[in-house]
């Protein structure tokens, strides 16, 4: 329903803009669209980020390896010698194993909880540095109105008003 009404909204807002000539004398209605998630994926930032982002996890797979390991040691360790502690060895090594997990639990969720604040951060910082550009563009181009693509309000647009690769270029020259 919210896709609905985004839609039917978009509709109007394009249908005043199209008819806003007439109520304001003969103004040009120049319109255009972005898609910010091409954007972000291929400008230079956006792939320097997705890097950063997966050295971060490869790093924290390594370390999970590890871990992975030393608990399928320690589990076959009980299963093969279990029989054979003594009561008190045997509780002290089950204790130790189920430590193991819960910190093997904790460490998964805390990197993916980085990486996740890691990416929400650069996706949020290049963001936000691509729509100051977007207003740079619809005011230097004298655009009535730039639309993003990616949120579904825009079916189809012609290739001609497509601002996308000037964007990435634009914040690719920003950024050196």
């Amino acid at each position: 329903m919210n896709a609905r009404k985004l839609m039917v909204w978009s509709i109007v807002v394009v249908m005043a803009v199209l008819s806003a000539p007439a109520w304001v004398g003969a103004a040009e209605t120049r319109i255009a669209y972005v898609d910010l998630q091409k954007a972000l994926n291929q400008c230079r930032a956006g792939k320097d980020a997705k890097d950063k982002i997966k050295r971060k996890y490869e790093g924290y797979e390594r370390e999970f390896s590890s871990r992975q390991r030393e608990l399928k040691g320690l589990k076959d360790e009980l299963e093969k010698r279990g029989g054979v502690l003594s009561d008190t060895a045997r509780t002290d090594k089950e204790r130790r194993y189920q430590q193991k997990i819960k910190d093997f639990q904790r460490f998964t969720k805390d990197a993916q909880d980085a990486i996740k604040q890691q990416d929400n951060d650069y996706t949020r910082t290049i963001v936000s540095e691509l729509l100051e550009l977007v207003r740079d563009m619809g005011k230097k181009g004298n655009y009535t109105l730039i639309m993003e693509r990616g949120e579904g309000s825009i079916v189809y647009g012609a290739p001609e008003i497509d601002l996308t690769d000037q964007l990435i270029r634009l914040h690719d020259q920003k950024r050196r």
